[in-house]
């Protein structure tokens, strides 16, 4: 894993490699022995902004759930990222339907209709 960790790194360094980020996000997000949120969460987020979709929908899944003390659920970034996501991921066209039947109250018809159109996309 430290070999991994270290080609990740330096092909950060080197250029704007979005799936070398977001690659070595998910080992600091997963490896108990390297496990480091803070540099996971923003590798994630630089991946997401420059395009790349794995790491908009893992961004999104994140901020759906919360990590339990790092990271408090936002339902409206988990939203935001599940929309740049789904222009090219019906994973993230669904989880999005998804998140839209769960959490909003305020305009449920229009959420409503909103998650049946994405489940019938996906």
């Amino acid at each position: 894993t430290r070999t991994a960790i270290e080609f990740y790194e330096s092909a950060i360094k080197t250029g704007n490699d979005c799936e070398a980020m977001q690659n070595l996000a998910d080992i600091y997000l997963r490896h108990s022995v390297h496990k480091n949120i803070e540099r996971s969460l923003e590798l994630y987020q630089k991946a997401a902004e420059l395009g790349n979709i794995t790491a908009q929908i893992k961004l999104a899944e994140l901020f759906e759930t919360g990590i339990d003390t790092y990271l408090e659920p936002d339902i409206a970034s988990a939203i935001k990222w599940y929309r740049c996501a789904m222009k090219e991921s019906l994973v993230a066209k669904n989880n999005l339907a998804v998140v839209l039947l769960h959490h909003f109250d305020d305009d449920t018809d229009k959420n409503f209709e909103e998650a049946v159109t994405l489940l019938r996309e996906a």
